[in-house]
């Protein structure tokens, strides 16, 4: 008894052992890498459609700061007001330098459904964790959407498999 109930235990250590592995076949990594960064554009554009824009740039005019907001009514009282819900933040710095960072960052019911950090037009990371249908779910929905971690030195999660690009493939920012 003992015997079969260690043999079921190292069993499902390894089947957990074996999801945790990464996948380093460049081809898949790739399509996986490119599912991301186009659900990521994706997922701004659909935002960015959905919502009115706000600029506002600083005094040094080096950094602008974009958002995204869109009117909602409140369902909880009484009175019909409509309040504004930011979707979405694009903050863009120029520095001295002639380096250009880019911050966005999408929100979904109080919630961060995209995060990504751009230096000089290259991604340094991508976080996305969105659902299929931007429009109607609901915070609490149980629906299955994308899931998605990119790192620029080469790290990649999607879907819940995880990858490594070549070297080839995440040229590194300067």
């Amino acid at each position: 008894m003992l015997r079969t109930l260690s043999l079921i235990g190292l069993i499902t250590l390894g089947s957990q052992w074996a999801r945790a592995q990464l996948l380093t076949e460049a081809s898949q990594a790739t399509a996986a890498r490119d599912s991301l960064l186009q659900v990521a554009a994706a997922t701004r554009l659909e935002l960015a459609q959905q919502t009115s824009f706000v600029l506002k740039a600083s005094n040094k005019r080096r950094s602008h700061v974009v958002r995204g907001y869109r009117y909602s009514t409140d369902t909880n009282s009484s009175e019909y007001k409509k309040r504004k819900v930011l979707v979405w933040q694009q903050r863009t710095i120029y520095r001295r330098n002639g380096r250009v960072q880019e911050k966005y960052t999408a929100y979904l019911h109080d919630r961060r459904i995209l995060d990504e950090r751009w230096l000089n037009d290259r991604p340094l990371w991508i976080r996305l964790n969105r659902p299929q249908d931007l429009k109607t779910s609901s915070s609490k929905s149980s629906q299955p959407g994308f899931a998605g971690l990119y790192v620029a030195s080469g790290f990649l999660s999607w879907n819940a498999k995880k990858y490594l690009l070549p070297t080839a493939l995440h040229p590194v920012a300067k």
